[in-house]
């Protein structure tokens, strides 16, 4: 869960102080995304266990 806050708060302040981030060529911002799914997805398997 703590991965997920962090996550969250990485986008939302990238999103914040830095929007352009979200154009950069190289995706600071955008590869949080999929690590971000994963981590759900992960979460939501855990528990199924």
């Amino acid at each position: 869960m703590l991965a997920v806050a962090v996550a969250v708060a990485y986008l939302a302040g990238g999103s914040l102080l830095e929007p352009e981030l979200w154009l950069d060529p190289l995706g600071p911002l955008v590869k949080v995304l999929p690590s971000l799914l994963l981590t759900l997805v992960t979460l939501a398997v855990l528990d199924e266990r």
